[in-house]
């Protein structure tokens, strides 16, 4: 059960302050308005070794990149003697102009899926056992919360985080409610087999929603949604639904969800509104060259990064592919901010980890 009622009521004035990247949820940003223009490629920046996520920070007005890192023995511990990289911050300004922020002592986990807070300057960062949260303005570590869990994904405000916490793969994991500044645990949500990322936001009427997406057996096509609403007291309310195979990654915007599915090479569009699926898109991509995560571009288009080393452009209104643009590797995170589109390519087609974020510009394109 949660904590006291006066706790949550705090939580709950405070939920409506959040932002979020243009990755997890455009709600809150001015979205391109790509049916008059188009993202054309500019060119590619070297940043630390495997990076993995992207985030616009709307108070510093930068981009913010995650490197993993390279941990050849994966073992999580920092060996030069073994060629093993060290995971890193980057800020970009403008789509140009990298600058490293900091190494980092331990490895970020993959998949990277850091509660990203601007307004609060802070993110939290879920490194292999622990979480660690860092200052957006210094980079220095704050805190070190919940050092005995592997999560998968974190979300929330800065006080109250939602944890995927992986137990062994292929077993079921769950979804910790836990408050920053007790250090307590507050709820354990059972979350399914191999869960994911989740992805909290405010509701219509300032309460919690939150959606919760787990992978399924390897192999099979038996990933779930859970979405729904963790009232202030008892227990999460959660409409679930079938999602494809192997899910990955959850974007949201306005009342869409769009989950990418890289075993069944779909998106999957959810309606909040009526709690129902939209829509079941082909990315057309196949064997492992899946789909990994995606990113609105405004209420009709979605981007798509894919292992196939590219990044498809989907119209929602027509469940198609419009368009196919090259990578310098295989993508993971994306972001897009007013008219730069910031796109990691994580390894190569060896699977490699190479070093570059590719960005897109936003141009006018003839009639």
């Amino acid at each position: 059960m949660f904590g006291s009622n006066r706790f949550f009521q705090l939580i709950l004035l405070s939920a409506v302050l959040i932002s979020f990247s243009a990755c997890e949820d455009s709600s809150s940003t001015s979205p391109a308005d790509v049916r008059q223009s188009e993202f054309v490629f500019s060119h590619n920046i070297e940043v630390g070794a495997q990076p993995s996520s992207v985030f616009y920070d709307n108070v510093r007005n930068v981009f913010h990149v995650f490197c993993l890192g390279i941990d050849n023995n994966f073992n999580r511990v920092f060996e030069a003697d073994s060629g093993d990289v060290k995971g890193s911050w980057w800020i970009i300004t403008d789509g140009t102009n990298p600058v490293k922020a900091r190494d980092f002592d331990e490895f970020p986990a993959f998949p990277s899926r850091p509660a990203f807070l601007p307004e609060d300057n802070i993110v939290y960062i879920n490194h292999g056992t622990k979480i660690i949260s860092y200052d957006l303005t210094n980079y220095e570590v704050v805190d070190n919360h919940l050092t005995d869990i592997a999560a998968r994904g974190i979300s929330g405000t800065e006080s109250l985080l939602f944890v995927s916490k992986l137990n062994e793969y292929g077993t079921p994991g769950s979804v910790l409610v836990y408050n920053t500044h007790s250090k307590q645990t507050l709820q354990t949500i059972e979350a399914g087999i191999s869960v994911q990322q989740n992805l909290y936001f405010p509701t219509a009427d300032n309460g919690i929603g939150l959606a919760v997406l787990n992978e399924g057996n390897w192999g099979a096509e038996d990933s779930k949604l859970m979405l729904g609403t963790v009232p202030i007291t008892g227990a999460p309310e959660f409409t679930i639904f079938n999602v494809g195979g192997m899910g990955n990654h959850i974007a949201k915007h306005e009342d869409k969800i769009a989950l990418t599915a890289t075993g069944s090479h779909e998106i999957y569009i959810v309606d909040i509104t009526n709690m129902s699926v939209s829509d079941a898109i082909s990315v057309e991509t196949g064997g492992y060259d899946g789909p990994r995560e995606s990113c609105f571009a405004n209420d009709s288009f979605l981007f798509v990064t894919t292992y196939a080393g590219d990044l498809r452009k989907i119209n929602i209104n027509n469940s198609k592919v419009e368009k196919t643009l090259p990578l310098s590797g295989k993508g993971e995170g994306l972001c897009i901010h007013d008219k730069y589109m910031l796109v990691a390519n994580s390894l190569n087609a060896s699977y490699q980890a190479i070093n570059t974020i590719t960005v897109f510009e936003l141009k006018a394109v003839a009639e």
